[in-house]
């Protein structure tokens, strides 16, 4: 079990992390190792009763402090709940995994979590289909043998080199063939 120090370095790197990124939601998953106390689900916000020692009282201050829930309530075989989810938001859910990655322990039964995420706003389909069966391929190798690669490539690193190449492919594609909508 880990010692009041350990709880109040773990919860500074957290406070570190939160203040200097400012993330718009946060899951934090782990073991805490808090045997003896059991925690409700709710949406009102974090909540723990049970016997509270220094470091599951600092834990639940931390915690609440970010208005953080805890969502798992898979108990391991003890009926106790170790592995701990916790969220500043109330979606995710938290549930048995059926099908684990490692061989599950007693104390550590696998857990799958699932959160949503908003559906992005899709930009409007700007995409632009080349009718290949048209196009002009004898201009296209004209074009592309109208340079002098190899001088061409000795000016740049291999890597602007390609882009240099990419570029020039992609102009004699849009220069000799159709585009459609």
């Amino acid at each position: 079990m880990s010692t009041l120090p350990d709880f109040k370095a773990h919860t500074s790197s957290i406070e570190h992390l939160i203040s200097s990124t400012n993330p718009s939601s946060i899951l934090l998953y782990g073991d805490y190792n808090q045997p003896l106390i059991k925690w409700s689900k709710s949406n009102q916000g974090l909540f723990a009763s049970g016997t509270m020692s220094n470091t599951s009282t600092h834990l639940v201050d931390s915690f609440s402090y970010y208005n953080f829930y805890q969502l798992n309530q898979v108990p391991n075989a003890r009926g106790r709940l170790l592995d701990l989810v916790f969220s500043s938001f109330v979606t995710p859910t938290v549930q048995l995994a059926n099908t684990p990655i490692v061989s599950p322990d007693s104390y550590h039964p696998p857990l799958f979590v699932s959160f949503p995420f908003p559906t992005p706003i899709t930009a409007k389909d700007t995409h632009e289909y080349r009718d290949y069966k048209s196009a002009d391929y004898k201009s296209m190798l004209r074009y592309l043998g109208s340079f002098d690669w190899e001088n061409t490539f000795s000016l740049y690193s291999v890597d602007d080199s390609a882009v240099v190449f990419n570029d020039a492919l992609l102009s004699s594609i849009h220069k000799s063939s159709n585009s459609e909508p």
